[in-house]
């Protein structure tokens, strides 16, 4: 018998893409690390809104903070799959915090 050694890593990647509860996880992951992903200031003007399809989906308070993520998607997205070790996020919406 043949042992195929994976990371834990590669094999959460793997279950992840094709099962919902692994992708559950790997949102929570990312909301946990959100702070050091886009740093203090971003953190406290940004919210992990959703996850689909590969797209993130993050509001912010206002529409200089959108415009100050959406200049930095590309840094954001690379810290994402440092975080996350894969490219599980492909593109990352910034969407206006809704009024309540």
């Amino acid at each position: 018998m043949k042992w195929n050694h994976q990371s834990l890593d590669k094999i959460f990647e793997s279950l992840s893409g094709s099962n919902p509860f692994f992708k559950k996880l790997k949102v929570l992951l990312l909301q946990n690390n959100w702070e050091k992903i886009v740093g203090t200031p971003n953190a406290m003007h940004t919210q992990i809104e959703n996850f689909f399809d590969g797209k993130l989906f993050v509001s912010a308070d206002d529409g200089v903070w959108l415009n100050e993520l959406r200049m930095r998607e590309k840094e954001i997205l690379k810290r994402i799959h440092e975080e996350l070790h894969g490219d599980f996020v492909r593109k990352i919406i910034f969407i206006p915090k809704k009024s309540k």
